[in-house]
C-alpha cells in the first residue's frame, strides 16, 4: 500500500511555512568572531541582524543553530513577527542537526539523536558530501550514518557548501541510498548561512495547520514538507495510481518545469516538461520522488509516496 506525505495537505486548513534550520550567527553584543562559527566566523553576523535579513526574504520559521554552544532566540520571535526554534549543529562528529531542543547536546552521534528525540526536538543529518579542506570527508561517514536510528532526515542540499567548502552542497545519491535500503527518511534543504552571500539558497516549506512548533513538528513528522531552492508546489495528488505534480518559480512567470520521477537507486523512471506531468504506478515502485527543475535552475524535491510495507523509519 502507498502512502502519500501530502494527503489531504490542499483541502485541509493550514499554511506553508517558509523555514530554514541551519543558520549561524552570534549574540548581540558578542564580538563578531568571538564565537567559532566554522573558518567564515570573523564574517559571521549578530543574531538580529541574521533574523530581519530572513524576515525580509519570506520566512516564517528560523532556527539559529550554532556550534559549541546553546542559544534561546525565542525573544526575537515577537520583535520580528517569526517562529524562531531553538536548536544546535552538533559537530563532534560533524554533523547532525537538533531542532526544537531546550539545552545543549553532547555525546556520541546516537546519544545526540537520542538526546535531541527526548527534548522533543527532531534529529536531521547535515551535509553528507562535504569534505574539509584537505579533502578527507566528514567523521559522520556515509557507512557512519547507516548505524544511526530516530533521525527524522537527511539535509540534501546545503547550499553553503557550494559557496565555501569543498566537496557538494546536493546530496540526493545518499537519500537514495537510505531510502532503497527501506529506510525511510525525509530530505531537507538549509543555507548554511556564515556569511551574507549564503542567505536564501535552499529553504524548506512545511505545511503546518498553525506556526506553532509542536504543529510544525508534527507535520515534518509525518514528511509534509518539500524542499526547494526556488520553486513552489503548486499541486501533488496520488489518485488511484496516478502521481500529478505542479510547481512554478517563486519570483518569476517561468512555466515550463522538468520533472523527474526518482525511484528505488536513484533512478529516473520518467521525465517530462510543462507545467505538470503525471506519473502512473506499476505497482513494483519502493518509492517514487519528484524533483523539478526550472530553466534557470531553481529546483524543488518532494518527499517520497512510498510503500509502508517496503519502508520504515530507521
Amino acid at each position: 500500500m502507498y502512502t502519500n506525505p501530502y494527503e489531504g495537505v490542499w483541502h485541509t486548513e493550514g499554511q506553508w511555512l517558509k523555514a530554514n534550520f541551519h543558520v549561524h550567527a552570534v549574540p548581540d553584543g558578542g564580538k563578531l568572531g568571538t564565537f567559532k562559527l566554522g573558518r567564515y566566523s570573523v564574517s559571521s553576523k549578530h543574531v538580529s541582524s541574521v533574523i530581519a535579513a530572513y524576515k525580509d526574504a519570506g520566512y516564517d520559521v528560523l532556527m539559529i543553530a550554532n556550534q559549541g554552544f546553546f542559544l534561546d532566540t525565542h525573544e526575537y520571535a515577537t520583535a520580528y513577527d517569526i517562529l524562531m526554534v531553538n536548536g544546535i549543529e552538533y559537530v563532534e562528529k560533524d554533523g547532525i542537526l537538533c531542532i526544537g531542543i531546550k539545552e545543549f547536546i553532547t555525546g556520541k552521534p546516537q546519544e545526540a539523536i537520542d538526546s535531541c528525540r527526548r527534548q522533543g526536538g527532531l534529529a536531521v543529518l547535515c551535509h553528507p558530501n562535504w569534505l574539509a579542506e584537505d579533502g578527507t570527508p566528514p567523521k559522520l561517514t556515509h557507512e557512519t550514518i547507516y548505524e544511526l536510528r530516530n533521525f527524522v532526515g537527511i539535509e540534501i542540499l546545503t547550499a553553503g557548501i557550494f559557496t565555501r567548502f569543498k566537496g557538494s552542497g546536493l546530496a540526493t545519491n545518499v537519500w537514495d541510498e537510505y531510502l532503497s535500503a527501506g529506510k525511510l527518511v525525509w530530505g531537507f534543504a538549509n543555507d548554511d548561512f556564515h556569511t551574507w552571500f549564503d542567505i536564501d539558497r535552499g529553504w524548506n516549506v512545511v505545511f503546518s495547520r498553525k506556526r506553532d512548533f509542536q504543529e510544525m513538528r508534527n507535520a515534518i513528522e509525518r514528511g509534509c514538507l518539500y524542499a526547494s531552492s526556488g520553486l513552489v508546489l503548486r499541486e501533488f495528488s496520488f489518485e488511484g495510481n496516478s502521481l500529478t505534480v505542479g510547481a512554478n518559480h517563486e519570483r518569476s512567470p517561468i512555466e515550463q518545469i522538468t520533472y523527474r520521477f526518482i525511484g528505488e537507486g536513484g533512478k529516473t523512471l520518467q521525465e517530462s516538461t510543462g507545467a505538470t506531468a503525471e506519473y502512473h504506478f506499476k505497482g513494483s515502485e519502493q518509492y517514487v520522488r519528484v524533483c523539478a527543475v526550472s530553466d534557470n535552475g531553481a529546483m524543488l524535491w518532494t518527499q517520497p509516496i512510498f510503500d509502508a510495507d517496503r519502508l520504515r523509519r530507521p
